[in-house]
């Protein structure tokens, strides 16, 4: 990473004066692209397809934002309303512009304000508006100061903002300020300072990449998610990228065996392919890679290939070559052609999750095209060390970063022992760090330490739901004082409370939950102001949260999970509990995970208002975090076992890997399988041994056959002696589970 470090300290400081002296040819170049984008507003609205109405609302709005003397009335609304709806079209900076409408806030007002004022954290702290676009504010304020002022305002760009952080540092604790603060210092060295600054950006860009490119070994995993960081969409903007990775492609098994078949007859083999645009800027520089081939049957990798070229245009092919057309489905990507030397089996097999997509997600790689990987040597999770980070010197929550923005209601679900209750701790950590979970590993944050300490702090609440459990449990209910029935909060009124008391000016922390209480309710009914902006997150953590008659447990709670319905947001509701008549609303800084068994058959489907309320993750097995076992390929048996699961019975239940994760030894394997995953599996199908059979690996004709189940032969003669009508074909088959399960049995249910 030291070397990754040195590359950005070498351009740290560098001015637009020292790019030009050095880099001019450079710089024209990209000057004359970069201002193919950034065009005049006048000509970007010309050059679109709109009809003219709404064309000349856009010459209207600029004509006013420019003018000297002209403020915005409203007559101008609709004008305004159009803007904001289509401005991110001709811009690209932050699609959640078009929020700022008028039905929102006071757009009139807010335009007038903008165009007068020329510090944009006065009217992002002051000006009404729903809290959750305040993040997104600095994205208009920048549009429309830009149109009024070219040369003192620039677009707040993320990348542009991201080159600023990485050249000069963080001089303030708003990176748009510490953007302006460059610009301001620019040059004029051209008619438009904007382009030239756009420019500036895009030549350092480039200079970085250049330098980045030339290390060897190239970048690995996490340089390459280091450069991430801190360049925003480098894997996008760069015109190269130099890789330390391997190749994927999705092959049937007749494919493999043609290819396998043509390496047998001759030294190497051409195989063309089409790859996405992306993938174009890091196939050039590869000479030597592995292609690594998944069956597209099995969705497991067993196959590796040597790459020795890769050549982009048909004319590079020497002559005499064996071809081979590894498209067997169309698509729409690049063509390229692999030189492919030598193919083996690889001893163990590798799942998919055992790697990492360089661009988009392996989940989502479209299966007719040859895929960028990064491979993972270290199962996630496992023996990974962290810095005892403590909580007086742990991260501080990274709230600037508007480009990420969690659901304030999920729900984990996923078959049994897939680690959903393992994932809401995570979950937790990157709302209230504000960070993703790979973010999260870097700072070295010990997650299980962290979580424990933060629910002993009261800002993480669990609750296990249950047939029996009631709306008085959970939000709140009479109980007796020992003289009369008295309202009593239940553990989410509670949470509410605590983090709606969070977000009052001066909270003191030391007050005990009584006294917060009576200064929230006080708040809430004299209107008194909130301000979560930089309040404490809290989680409401629900496992097996569909277990519950959901609509008794939550009640108007319904009406008040939407996101737009919270305190400060723009449909803000308000409710008056039954049994204290307190009034209710839910703030911002509260999030609800509930995690949800989906192989449970004995639970109601979630209530339909509630399922709209909620966002889904879903938690499927992980193979690739188990290690092979003596002989036994561990990750490949859970994966062979899931597949016919979800061949023979649903999805929904697959079985996880935390029933294997702490096994180690042969004698634990079987034991997990003779007294967990069989059990499991009979309850799965209703003791149709057949099917069980099947999941397993087959059915053996006695119990010295090399399979778990076997079918027991009935000696009809001698169990019923005088029923000599009798044969073995009147009886229905009788199955049996192998009383000493040997190694070969378990290697035969995926061999």
């Amino acid at each position: 990473m030291e070397r990754i470090q040195k590359t950005f300290d070498k351009y740290k400081g560098i001015t637009i004066e020292q790019i030009i002296a050095n880099h001019k040819e450079l710089y024209e170049h990209l000057y004359e692209r970069t201002g193919g984008f950034h065009k005049e507003f006048e000509q970007r609205v010309a050059d679109t397809k709109w009809p003219e109405e709404k064309k000349d609302a856009f010459r209207r709005v600029i004509n006013t934002i420019r003018s000297l003397e002209a403020s915005f009335t409203e007559e101008d609304t609709n004008d305004l309303d159009v803007f904001v709806g289509a401005i991110d079209n001709l811009v690209n900076t932050n699609n959640r512009i078009n929020n700022f409408k008028s039905k929102k806030l006071d757009i009139v007002a807010l335009f007038n304000e903008i165009k007068r004022e020329n510090n944009y954290l006065l009217i992002k702290n002051n000006f009404i508006m729903p809290d959750n676009l305040r993040g997104h504010f600095v994205h208009l304020y920048s549009i429309v100061k830009n149109i009024q002022s070219p040369n003192e305002f620039i677009v707040a760009y993320n990348f542009e903002r991201s080159i600023n952080q990485l050249i000069f540092g963080k001089r303030s604790d708003d990176d748009y300020i510490d953007l302006l603060n460059t610009y301001h210092n620019l040059p004029s060295v051209s008619k438009r300072k904007d382009l030239s600054f756009y420019t500036y950006t895009a030549v350092i860009l480039n200079l970085i990449t250049n330098e980045l490119n030339e290390l060897n070994p190239p970048l690995n995993l996490k340089e390459y998610k280091k450069v991430k960081k801190h360049i925003y969409q480098f894997e996008i903007r760069s015109e190269s990228m130099r890789l330390d990775c391997s190749l994927l492609s999705f092959q049937s098994t007749d494919s493999i065996s043609v290819l396998e078949e043509k390496l047998n007859q001759s030294p190497f083999v051409i195989g063309g392919i089409e790859t996405p645009d992306d993938s174009l800027k890091t196939l050039k520089y590869i000479n030597e890679a592995k292609l690594y081939i998944c069956d597209r049957s099995k969705k497991e990798v067993e196959w590796v290939a040597s790459i020795e070229q890769v050549y982009l245009s048909q004319e590079e092919i020497p002559t005499h070559t064996v071809f081979m057309n590894l498209q067997t489905v169309p698509s729409k990507g690049k063509q390229v052609w692999l030189k492919i030397t030598n193919l083996s089996k690889l001893q163990t097999r590798m799942m998919l999750d055992h790697f990492v997509a360089v661009h988009g997600t392996i989940a989502k790689l479209p299966q007719q095209d040859v895929h960028l990987v990064f491979t993972s040597d270290t199962a996630k999770g496992k023996g990974k060390s962290m810095r005892n980070v403590t909580m007086e010197e742990e991260i501080v929550p990274n709230r600037n970063n508007e480009a990420l923005s969690f659901n304030p209601n999920i729900i984990l679900y996923g078959p049994p022992g897939t680690g959903k209750t393992y994932q809401v701790a995570f979950k937790s950590m990157e709302i209230i760090y504000h960070m993703k979970a790979e973010e999260l590993e870097e700072n070295d944050i010990d997650v299980k330490r962290h979580y424990k300490n933060f629910q002993q702090k009261g800002q993480i609440r669990f609750v296990t739901f249950h047939q029996s459990y009631s709306y008085e449990d959970f939000i709140e209910g009479l109980r007796s004082d020992g003289n009369t029935f008295v309202p009593k909060d239940g553990i989410f009124k509670q949470i509410v409370i605590d983090a709606l008391y969070a977000g009052l000016p001066q909270s003191l922390n030391k007050l005990e939950y009584n006294e917060r209480k009576v200064r929230v309710m006080e708040a809430l009914d004299q209107n008194h102001k909130f301000d979560f902006r930089k309040a404490d997150r809290f989680i409401m953590i629900i496992d097996e949260i569909n277990r519950a008659n959901i609509s008794k447990v939550f009640g108007e709670l319904i009406t008040l999970l939407e996101e737009d319905k919270r305190l400060t947001s723009e449909n803000e509701t308000r409710v008056q509990l039954p049994y204290s008549g307190d009034t209710f609303v839910l703030p911002p800084n509260l999030y609800i995970i509930g995690t949800m068994n989906t192989a449970d058959r004995s639970i109601a489907l979630l209530d339909t208002a509630l399922r709209r309320r909620f966002g889904f993750e879903e938690i499927l097995p992980q193979p690739s975090l188990l290690s092979p076992i003596d002989d036994i390929d561990l990750p490949t048996l859970l994966h062979r076992i899931n597949q016919r699961i979800e061949v023979l019975y649903s999805r929904n239940h697959m079985i996880g890997h935390a029933y294997f994760i702490n096994v180690a030894t042969v004698e634990e394997l079987i034991s997990t399988m003779e007294n967990k995953i069989i059990p499991l599996l009979k309850e799965y199908f209703y003791d149709d041994w057949e099917k069980i059979g099947l999941v397993l690996g087959g059915i053996g004709k006695n119990e010295q056959d090399s399979y778990i189940i076997y079918q027991e032969q009935v000696d009809v003669p001698a169990l019923f002696n005088r029923a000599t009508a009798y044969t073995t074909l009147d009886f229905p088959p009788r199955f049996q589970v192998k009383t000493n399960i040997t190694v070969e049995d378990i290697k035969g249910i995926y061999e």
